[in-house]
Formats: C-alpha cells, structure tokens, sequence
C-alpha cells in the first residue's frame, strides 16, 4: 500500500532574545552573561548549629545550582523539633511555590524522601501535614519521581491519614493518592489492594467529613474511574462506588466553589454508565431528578451539562420504562434550553430515543415545544451533519406516531415533509435513509384529510422514489468497485458506490470501498476531508482500528492521518470518535508499516492544537511515542515518524502553552535519537526534527545542568562540524549549544570540551548568515567566561572571521551586531596579554571605527568600545 500521509506543520519557534548590559569596569564584563555562576556549595559532611531565627532567614527557592538551600537540609534532620517543622515548612513552601520537575528533582536528591515519608508516622499533626503536602507534590511528577516516595512505603499511611481528623493533613493525603491513582497502573491497583479506594468512598459517604476533603475524593475517585491505563476500567472494579458518587451528585451545590468536583462527580458517573452499568441501577440511586435540574441550572458549568446529558442519554436508550424515569424527572422540558443554544447533538439524541417510545412520549416532545427548534437544525446548513443527523432522527421517530391526529396535525403545520425533503440534499446517507423512513412514515400510515396537504405528499412521494431508486441502482459487484476512479463526484461528494460499499455485508466489498476512500483522501488531501466526514462514516472508520484484519487496519489508519490533517474541527471529528486509544495501541504494533501510520497520525493530532495534544497524552500516546524512540528493537523508519511527532508535541503555538514539566518527559529519548542516530540522507530531515524538538525544550529554561546530563553536547558539536549536515540540524544545533554556554563557567567548559571552538571557526567562515550568527553568539559568551576559555577562543584565530563579518557591509545585520558582540567581550580582557596582542594584529581598531548605522540603532556600544581601548596600554609598534 502507498504510504501517502498528509502532514500539518506547526509554527516556527521563536527567536532567541539577549537582555544587553553596558559594560564598565571589568566585573561588568563578567556580567554579560545572561545566567550568574551559580555559588559553590557548602561542604555537606558537616552541618551547621541552627536555630528558628536561621532557617526562617532563608528564603524558600531553589539555590541558583537548583539545589535546595543545605540549610534546610541539615535543618530537617536536626534533633531540635522546631529546627525540623520549619526546615520542612520552608522545603514545603519551595514545592508550592513550583512544582516543576527540576523542583521536585531537586527534593529528591537531597536524599530526604524517606525522612519525609516518616513524618506521616508522627504524631505531630504539623508533622502530619508538612509531610503529606510535601509528597502529594512529590508524586505530581513523573513516573520516576513518584517510585521513589511509593517505594519508601508512603501508600499505607496516606490511607491512614485521609481520615484524619485534621482537615489539611487528610485533604493532603487524600491528594497525595489522587496523583498516585493518575500515575500508573500499578501503583494504581497497589491503592485498590490495600483498601485505598475503599477509604476515598468513605470519606464522600461520611457525615463528618469536611467539604474540601469530599471534593478531593471526587477528584481521586474520577480519577480512578476514568483511569486510561492498561489494563483498562472494568464495570466490576468501579460499580462498588455507585452510590457515593450519585450521593455527592445529589448533595453538592452548584456554586463556584464546589462547580469542578461536581463535575468530577458527573463525569465519574458517566464513565460507570459507558462500561455497561444496568440502567435499573442508575434509577434506583435516585441521580436522575438531578441530573436534570443540573441540564436546566443556567449556573451549571458546560462540562457538567455536556455530561449529565450524556448519561441522560444513555438512560433514555434502554427501554420505555428507562425513558419514562427520565421523563417523571423532568428531562423532556429541560431539553429546550441545550436543544435551542447548548449541546444540541446530544439533546436531540435524547429527544430521538422518547419519540421513539409510546405515543404518549412523543405528545409530551411537541408539547414541550421541541419540535421547531429540531426543524431549524435539520434545515440550517451551517450545522455540523452529526447534529442534523440526530434532528431528522428525532422527526423522523415522530412521524411514526402519524396516526394519531394530534401528531398528524401538529407536524402537518410544522411543515415537517418539506423540512424532511430538504434533508434529501444532505451530503450524507445516514441523514438521506433516515429522511427516507420519515417520509415513508408519512405515505404508509393513515393519509390526513387536511386540505392542501396533497401537494406535500406528491413531492415527498416522488422524492422518496427517485432516492430508492438512486439507492437501488448502485452497483455493488467487485470489478465495478475496483474500476470506479477514486475521485470526488461532480457535487464534491465521495461518490455512492464507495459509501455502500463500505457498509456492505460482504467483507470483501467493504474492503473494497474503504481502499478506496483511503486512496481517495490519499490523492486528494485537503479537498477529501471533509466530504469523508459527511460521509458519516468517520466513527466506523476508527472502529476497524481494532479490527482483527490487519490489512482493514492498516486502511483505516491511513484515512484516519489524512482526516487528521485538516482543520481543527476535522481532527476533533477524529479525537471525538475515540481514535487515540487505538491508535496508541496500535503504535506498539511490530508491523513496521502499521506502526508507522498510527504514529504519524498521532503526530498530526499532536501538532492540530492543546487539546488534541493533551487528549493523546491523557491517552499515554506520548509514552507509547517514547518508548519507540528508546526502544532498540524499533525501525529507524518508525522511530523517524516518531521523532517528527515528539516535535509536534513540543509545539509553542498550542494553547495551553508547553510546560517544562511536561517537555523534560520526552527529553531522554530525543537526546538518545540525537546521539546513536547516523546522518545520511535518510535521517536527515528526522534529526532536523530532533534538534529542534531539543530547541524547544531549551527555550522553555530547561537547566543547563539537565541538558550536559543527556550527554547530547559533544554529538551537537559533531553535528555543528560535520560536513554533510543540513543548514537547519547545524542552526538549531547552535542555538542549544548556546543555551549551554549562557549559563556558568562549567557549562561552557563542557561545550569547550566537546570541541566547540573549531567547530565555530569552520561555521563562522561559512556564507550562511544564520549559521554565522549562531556561531558568533556561542563565541560571545564563551568570551566572558573564564581567562582560560577566552584564550582558547583567541588562540584559535576566532577573532579574524569577527572582524571580518563586522567590516562585510553585505553582510546581515544580525550577524555583524553578533560579531560586534565577539569583539566587543574580548576588548574587556586586554589586559591579558595574548588577547591584547591578537587585537591590535587584526582589524579591530578599523571594525569598532566603521561608521554605519542599523535600521533599529547603532551597531553596538562603539563609544564604551573605543573609551575602553584608548585607556589601555597598547603595544610599542602599533601606528595610529
């Protein structure tokens, strides 16, 4: 099969930006870097005497090494008790104040995480509470992270703690279990083994317990319910907590302090429903009559609306005394505010379902006054097709009751025959068939005697006919379907006989249509999008992702990439119809080919927006792109897909924005593409990928020390060097390069180690005016660092290509302020008597004399440049 895949491709990062000082004396020199040396650290073998008065004199913030002050430190492992609580109060606040991986990081190497852990032991109940905030924010971190305070023993006595008596302490602990619940399925199902889900539904089903710890359970048993890990949620393992989920439901008020929770509690409660819960069992916990008034609340959140109609949904779809409860509730009345302005999808999915009942269901929908606001969807042409869809089904259903006069008469002034008419036109059959059937309802049921209705009928009789036998004419025999172009009819619809094709009995005929949708977005990409989608058959589509065939499969995967690449409302049609869960598992497959199309799908959601980027996260699609880039038994080709979607990920243009948190998690595996990965003609554009995905990550003030760790430097640097690497891997190469050496002397002296300066002198000669930039703005820090660094800079001739970039009138301007730059720092050392003499022996003086200004200011400080070197000692045989 042709690999034919559509890409989106994401904005552009941003520039880096310099924060300038004038220099003056030379500490100012020094001080042009844009990160401080961090200061060394104190000998740890001996800790100090401290007192309150100490520990209360330290502010809570990391040290500038990102190190938690050692003060604090000894001070929690003092013997005096206040020194501890306020050495863990300050440790704490430091937590609170960001909860940053490298924070947290930072808590875990002062090797306090068991000491931390045995506060929960204490009797003190500031002990207490010290220590559960300090490990609900330990546990908010990645998978590692978190090991660590669960293999120190914190699970058994958070649970003892959440029903402390103390609020703080047991809304901690409670807390604390929730991110646990959140982080994996083990330690998920170590919570369940040792009763922890048990306590949570305690503490909502007891009098006594406070309203913010209530809240904080709902959160932890959401959590748990919607738990995406594999093995996945059984209705066996979460139906025990029924009850106190509805009674939450039924007792919290809609206000804004209680809103999130209540919407925890609902969502909870529609997730139970959706693994098969018995709709009798929904009835008897007495939730229905509030979840209707939670529709009908105007102050209701929309999340708690969207998913109490959906439950509503689910109840209404059993049998007629399921939708009765509903209807004794209230939910036919309350249907008129969602059906008119709010999710009208799923309040006409709900009217559909009572029409279809008694006909006493279906007087009550036109009494409440449904009906006209059912027929201006199914007649407004700006609506999405899944929501007219569900509105011809609702009229539809109640032209099945036809016969009573009451409904005859009231869809007769309704013009409900036009309105289904007009549905014939729709571009796609689901809504065609279902007019179908409610125009037949109309001709086979008792005819009306109302005068002026003759007409109506003729023109729906004759409409319905020539659809049937539009429908009937389709020609579904193999060698027609393979022969049949795969392209879009006249009207830029796709084509019938691919449509029932796809939806024929026949396994072979409906591989054979959905081969040709697949070739059909295929060859045309853009255009094809959204004819597919009105198709309706989106939702069968990412069904046969889990289908037995690999061959089906492979297909469905292909035309759910190409979908995925059209516009946000597109790629929502896909997240919707429940694609990233089996695309993810699909990611894992061996089949290289099949893998491959199910990452780069997951890239093209990745790169739509924040929410699609967040929904495949909360699906564990980024752990699955991981552990494909870690993976040595993985194909270059998969791992090339997935390098571009790790990219996609690390997007700055998605709303929410990226967090550092977030992007450290894929950090390892990009590093480790960038270093075992060859550069040849294949990998090319992937490493571009990686590089910049690094990029990106850096520009989110990753710490310089965090990326020296990655042991990605001297591979950067032979990149940078290497002759047959891309213009783009080298630029963007440079720019983290120079995130490293922005920081202190260590940092640059592990970039100079690596070979840096060679590497620059070869770029800086280059007639590529980024890379000359990239180059010279490395040279720039690297020239106020240490005596030593400076002089390796100027012995290797670096100065020349400076100054002759600075005279190159041709020259991009960035580069010669660059350049500038270079000259600029080293002047600051000429009292050093190598870098003075490479001074005066090249063309600075006439570089810094250059008269010429930039469209944004002048070139540079010239006037502190030429004062600075007119005040000091020049050599005996310069002329001037």
């Amino acid at each position: 099969m042709e690999n034919l895949l559509s890409r989106k491709w994401p904005i552009t990062t941003r520039p880096l930006t310099r924060s300038l000082s004038v220099p003056g004396s030379e500490r100012d020199w020094k001080e042009l870097r844009k990160r401080i040396p961090g200061l060394p650290e104190r000998d740890r073998a001996t800790a100090p005497k401290l007192d309150a008065r100490t520990i209360l004199d330290i502010l809570p913030s990391l040290t500038e090494s990102n190190q938690i002050p050692l003060p604090l430190v000894h001070g929690f492992r003092s013997d005096v008790p206040i020194v501890r609580k306020l050495s863990a109060r300050r440790i704490r606040r430091i937590l609170g104040k960001s909860a940053a991986s490298h924070v947290i990081q930072a808590v875990i190497d002062t090797d306090l995480v068991s000491d931390i852990v045995a506060l929960l032991d204490s009797e003190d109940p500031d002990f207490q509470e010290e220590g559960s905030s300090i490990i609900a924010n330990i546990v908010s971190g990645s998978n590692n992270q978190a090991k660590h305070v669960m293999e120190a023993g914190a699970i058994p006595r958070l649970i003892r703690l959440a029903t402390s008596t103390t609020e703080d302490v047991a809304d901690n602990s409670v807390w604390a279990l929730a991110n646990i619940i959140r982080d994996c399925a083990e330690w998920r199902d170590v919570i369940k083994e040792q009763r922890g889900i048990d306590t949570l539904a305690n503490i909502l089903k007891a009098a006594n317990s406070s309203c913010k710890v209530k809240q904080t359970a709902v959160w932890a048993l959401s959590s748990y319910i919607y738990s995406g890990f594999s093995p996945r949620m059984t209705l066996e393992k979460v139906e025990h907590l029924l009850p106190c989920i509805t009674d939450y439901i039924k007792e919290a008020p809609v206000d804004s302090k209680s809103m999130n929770f209540l919407g925890y509690a609902v969502k909870a409660l529609h997730r139970i429903c959706s693994l098969g819960l018995l709709r009798s069992d929904l009835i008897h916990t007495g939730v229905v009559g509030r979840l209707v008034q939670l529709v009908s609340n105007p102050s209701t959140s929309a999340l708690i609306k969207i998913k109490a109609l959906r439950t509503l949904s689910y109840l209404v779809s059993g049998g007629d005394d399921d939708a009765q409860a509903a209807i004794d509730a209230g939910v036919v009345p309350a249907l008129l505010v969602p059906i008119t302005c709010g999710n009208k999808s799923t309040a006409c999915r709900i009217a559909a379902n009572i029409a279809v009942g008694p006909l006493a269901h279906a007087l009550l929908l036109l009494e409440a006054g449904l009906l006209k606001p059912t027929i201006a969807i199914l007649l407004e042409d700006t609506e999405d097709i899944w929501r007219r869809r569900e509105a011809c089904l609702v009229i539809a259903n109640l032209t099945g009751k036809n016969e009573a006069g009451e409904v005859r008469q009231t869809l007769f002034k309704a013009d409900v025959l036009q309105a289904l008419c007009v549905a014939l036109l729709i571009p796609d059959l689901n809504t065609r068939v279902i007019a179908v059937y409610g125009i037949t309802n109309f001709l086979e049921k008792q005819p009306p005697e109302e005068a002026g209705m003759e007409n109506d009928l003729i023109m729906a009789d004759q409409a319905t006919q020539g659809l049937a036998q539009k429908l009937s004419t389709v020609n579904l025999d193999e060698n027609t379907i393979r022969q049949t172009s795969p392209s879009l009819a006249e009207d830029g619809r796709v084509p019938d006989v691919f449509v029932h094709a796809f939806r024929s009995n026949d396994s072979t005929i409906s591989k054979l249509g959905l081969a040709k949708i697949t070739k059909l977005i295929q060859t045309f990409p853009s255009r094809a999008v959204q004819p597919i989608i009105d198709t309706g058959l989106v939702p069968d589509i990412v069904t046969l992702l889990e289908s037995d065939d690999p061959e089906l499969q492979a297909l469905a995967a292909s035309t759910a990439t190409n979908l995925a690449c059209g516009t946000t409302q597109q790629t929502q049609i896909i997240v919707e119809a429940g694609a990233i869960p089996s695309l993810t598992k699909l990611a894992a497959a061996t089949n290289e080919e099949m893998s491959d199309i199910a990452v780069w799908a997951l890239a093209n959601i990745l790169a739509d927006s924040g929410a699609t980027r967040d929904e495949v996260e909360n699906n564990r699609g980024m752990e699955a792109i991981s552990s494909i880039l870690e993976s040595a038994d993985s194909s270059q080709k998969v791992k090339r897909t997935a390098v571009w979607a790790a990219f996609c990920y690390l997007s700055p243009a998605s709303i929410p924005k990226m967090t550092l948190s977030r992007a450290k998690y894929v950090l390892p595996s990009i590093a480790a593409y960038i270093r075992e990965t060859s550069v040849d003609i294949d990998n090319m554009e992937s490493i571009e990928y990686a590089v910049k995905a690094l990029d990106r990550i850096c520009n989110l003030n990753l710490p310089h020390s965090e990326l020296a760790e990655t042991e990605v430097v001297s591979r950067l640097v032979e990149l940078v060097a290497y002759p047959s690497s891309s213009n783009d891997i080298k630029k963007y190469a440079l720019r983290c390069l120079n995130h490293l050496v922005s920081g202190n002397d260590d940092d640059t002296q592990n970039v100079i180690n690596a070979g840096v300066i060679p590497a620059l002198l070869t770029v800086a000669r280059s007639s590529t005016s980024e890379l000359r930039y990239g180059a010279c703005r490395i040279a720039s820090n690297i020239a106020v660092g240490a005596p030593e660094q400076v002089q390796a800079l100027v012995h290797s001739g670096f100065l020349e290509p400076a100054v002759t970039i600075l005279l190159d009138v041709n020259a991009d301007s960035k580069c010669r302020r660059e350049a500038c730059w270079v000259i600029t720092n080293l002047t600051g050392w000429t009292n050093v008597t190598e870098v003075r003499q490479a001074v005066f022996e090249t063309r600075v003086v006439q570089a810094l004399l250059l008269d010429w200004r930039h469209p944004n200011g002048a070139l540079g400080p010239e006037d502190s440049l030429l004062a600075d070197l007119r005040g000091r000692r020049a050599p005996q045989h310069l002329r001037v």
